[in-house]
């Protein structure tokens, strides 16, 4: 039998790992084809195109496609803020 301590020394009393931060759920895509949201957390209207519902975005770790390997904390939080800032008016962003 395989010593788990012996491959995942940080693992005390065999417990796994796990994230606090889902994400995936509502990904970006460049339409709705590709994904939930656009580069702007901005959700697509319908399966296919780019019609948006207006004023409805996502601003959390479930617009991230998929697990980065690293603590996307900091990931979350740019793209929030990113969101923010054009929610606020503060729109000098790429669209």
């Amino acid at each position: 039998m395989l010593n788990r301590a012996y491959f995942f020394p940080n693992i005390e009393n065999n417990k796994r790992q796990i994230t606090a931060h889902p994400l995936g759920g509502c990904p970006i895509g460049t339409d709705a084809n590709r994904g939930v949201v656009n580069t702007l957390g901005a959700v697509y209207r319908g399966n296919s195109g780019t019609s948006l519902y207006p004023g409805l975005y996502v601003a959390d770790g479930s617009i991230i496609p998929s697990s980065l390997g690293v603590n996307p904390s900091l990931t979350i939080s740019a793209l929030s803020f990113r969101i923010a800032e054009m929610l606020a008016g503060n729109n000098n962003l790429p669209k």
